[in-house]
């Protein structure tokens, strides 16, 4: 079988046609600031039809590509097989992570992970199917030795931990404002190296050694989600497996629930949809301990993982338990790292999710679409001084997606013309990918007078 053919087969699995892959791999290069190995949109027919393989960094993104959509291993190879440019070694988010663990496993190999450089850690390819599963349950089944108090040259005393615990508050703020971008990204690798250089080299009591241990969960899972945000799936899920374990070893199970949600929100929306709701079901059973506003976020993240697979009753239930147990909070507010976890922020992940449904279910989408804007408005008008604008900003993408949907161009116009003021201030490759998406569907109605005038605005903000 000739390359041309077996990229063909793999295409017609996935549901690509070559232009659509072009757009895609195209929005990815954007999302990585490699616009300049953009593809033109006919390029890959001459893939097809004589069997060409481009110059990297397209073949391996062409390959992530596919892999997603499938939800099974492809490499380059697979492919282009016998026109590899160099052997397909690429590393894996699940290496070295099977069977039993220890904490200081767990810390050798984040401090391995922190310290590659930029383009080493892209090459991580995400995992699916049971190494995912496998690999995300085995850290918080098995159980680690527990973290023990450690004599060194410095001591590590109380006051220094709530400093590092006010540094987390202010990154995470950070993120939700402006977005995984690559200085964001970078200073919170440099937070999580300094952190995993205490735990190496200073002594502390068992107590400050478990905060230790959790403030490396968190700074792991904060690294986990900013690469996710950026699109790099691979190094995203390993930070986020990793992270997994140094909450479990810190006896943190708010935290441990927490990044196995993310879990699930990732595979939900990176088309595993089955991966995503055994996760999410894991983290409902393992939050049922816990607090009422823990609770009601791993809810939401069930919520999303049924509407990836459009399951529309399974939304319904897992959000109206997510609604109840956000309603029984009373003057409970939940671990820190949910501040951000409002009414507005529940409502518009429930919208997203029945614009996810709408697309899986067309014979009722216009009911779900109707839903869906209304639960987006209220967190995508939200104000600009508000910590919050990657969401909104993300929100009113799909706020618009959702009356374009419903051929009330008006309405898409609208929630454009919201979003624009916020795209200068977020640095996210998933906000970015909706807005080129978005471009490419309202360049199909220029002839339309809102959409002559919001489109230039909408390129000139991109």
């Amino acid at each position: 079988m000739s390359g041309g053919e077996t990229l063909r087969e793999f295409l017609r699995r996935a549901g690509y046609r070559p232009r659509q892959l072009a757009h895609a791999v195209n929005a990815r290069l954007e999302r990585r600031g490699l616009e300049r190995n953009r593809i033109d949109p006919s390029t890959p027919y001459h893939w097809l039809r004589h069997g060409y393989r481009p110059y990297e960094p397209v073949p391996q993104i062409v390959a992530e590509l596919i892999e997603e959509r499938l939800g099974q291993r492809v490499t380059v190879g697979m492919l282009w097989p016998g026109r590899e440019v160099e052997a397909d070694q690429a590393r894996e988010a699940g290496d070295g992570l099977a069977g039993p663990w220890s904490g200081d496993g767990t810390l050798r190999q984040l401090d391995e992970l922190a310290g590659l450089g930029e383009v080493e850690r892209r090459e991580y390819r995400a995992i699916s199917g049971p190494p995912l599963i496998n690999s995300a349950l085995d850290g918080i089944v098995l159980t680690p030795s527990p973290v023990p108090a450690a004599l060194g040259a410095e001591r590590v005393l109380p006051p220094m931990m709530d400093l590092l615990a006010g540094h987390i508050a202010a990154l995470r703020r950070l993120d939700d404002r402006q977005g995984g971008g690559a200085l964001s990204l970078r200073y919170v690798t440099n937070e999580l190296q300094s952190v995993l250089d205490l735990v190496r080299s200073s002594s502390y009591s068992m107590d400050v050694g478990q905060r230790l241990f959790t403030v490396v969960a968190n700074l792991a899972q904060l690294a986990g989600w900013m690469h996710f945000d950026a699109g790099e799936s691979g190094v995203a899920q390993r930070y986020f497996l990793l992270g997994l374990r140094a909450a479990r070893a810190a006896g943190d199970k708010a935290c441990a629930a927490n990044i196995l949600g993310m879990l699930s929100y990732q595979a939900a929306h990176s088309g595993q949809p089955g991966e995503a709701v055994r996760l999410a079901e894991a983290a409902v059973s393992s939050a049922q301990p816990l607090d009422v506003t823990t609770r009601a976020r791993i809810a939401g993240r069930l919520a999303t993982a049924h509407a990836s697979a459009g399951d529309v009753y399974g939304f319904r239930s897992a959000s109206e338990a997510a609604r109840d147990l956000w309603d029984r909070r009373g003057a409970e507010s939940g671990p820190a790292f949910l501040y951000y976890f409002t009414a507005e922020q529940l409502a518009a992940e429930s919208g997203q999710g029945l614009v996810d449904l709408a697309k899986l279910n067309p014979g009722r989408g216009e009911s779900l679409l109707a839903e869906a804007t209304d639960l987006l408005k209220p967190l995508s008008n939200a104000s600009m001084q508000a910590d919050h604008q990657r969401s909104a900003l993300l929100h009113g993408c799909y706020l618009a997606e959702a009356h374009l949907a419903l051929g009330d161009i008006a309405g898409a116009c609208a929630a454009v013309r919201a979003a624009l003021p916020r795209v200068a201030g977020v640095q996210s490759g998933r906000c970015a990918e909706r807005l080129h998406g978005l471009r490419r569907a309202l360049k199909l109605r220029k002839r339309n007078k809102l959409v002559a005038e919001i489109l230039p605005e909408l390129e000139r903000a991109l």
